[in-house]
């Protein structure tokens, strides 16, 4: 293993791949390389600042293939260009942090497990082309997460999510909202948006709420259908979830244990 106050690693003209445990007790963590960085099953970078994983014009990947801890830090900001991480729980870019920011500049899109317990904002980005997925063990703030032509996914089991700006910049992509087991979401304003004929769906395991009582549509699909469903109740007496589906669009609410509130 590598432990230090502070750890930089770099590859000019190359990969590097993280195949021991790279740790540091409170100082930063830096890995930027070149081409791509790659997680082996026995890699992972650890410490209580912050960490930054840069592949300038590569891919961060996964090379374990599993679902075991890659990253622990304070803040987590991840930058590739071919993609971070890959679909599926062994694929993705396992993370421990109180915020990450990830942005992936050209294919390949945008693919994290949030392993940690004490919640996490997350700001992703999939530029260009690439569809963002997200899972989740812990609750989670969605402050900006966006896929230029790419789908959205987000799945946490066990805690909540709050959609603070998630979007999709091109028709034809759907975005996906759910917690399992239980979980509730809560959409703020113009938190969900899709353009066209192009599908929201949220699932709730407990409810879903409004992030505040007012006029603004909370999900906002062009002429598409937004599907939500609930284990209790869909929005509340004092503040009801509003929607937007265009003059085609279509709605389907269902709340099984606490009433449905919707403004439409």
């Amino acid at each position: 293993s590598i432990t230090a106050t502070g750890v930089g690693v770099g590859a000019a003209d190359g990969d590097i791949t993280v195949g021991q445990l790279v740790q540091s007790s409170t100082g930063s963590i830096t890995l930027l390389a070149d081409d791509d960085i790659a997680f082996g099953a026995s890699g992972q970078v650890r410490t209580a600042g912050d960490v930054s994983v840069t592949a300038t014009n590569g891919a961060i990947t996964d090379a374990g293939n599993d679902a075991v801890l890659d990253i622990l830090g304070k803040t987590v900001t991840l930058s590739a260009v071919t993609g971070i991480g890959a679909t599926g729980a062994g694929g993705s870019i396992e993370v421990d942090a109180e915020a990450l920011s990830a942005t992936n500049a050209t294919s390949g899109g945008v693919f994290i497990n949030a392993v940690g317990s004490g919640g996490m904002d997350a700001t992703i980005h999939a530029n260009t082309a690439g569809s963002v997925e997200l899972r989740a063990v812990e609750n989670v703030t969605l402050t900006d997460v966006d896929a230029a032509d790419g789908t959205i996914t987000v799945s946490v089991t066990g805690g909540d999510i709050v959609a603070v700006d998630v979007d999709t910049a091109t028709a034809g992509n759907s975005i996906s909202l759910a917690t399992q087991s239980s979980g509730n979401i809560v959409l703020g304003n113009a938190s969900v948006v899709v353009p066209g004929a192009t599908g929201i769906t949220v699932t709730a395991a407990d409810s879903v709420f409004a992030g505040s009582d007012d006029a603004a549509a909370d999900a906002t699909t062009g002429t598409g259908t937004i599907t939500v469903t609930a284990g209790k109740g869909i929005g509340t007496a004092a503040a009801a979830v509003d929607f937007s589906t265009g003059h085609l669009g279509n709605l389907s609410l269902a709340g099984n244990n606490g009433g449905v509130y919707a403004d439409v």
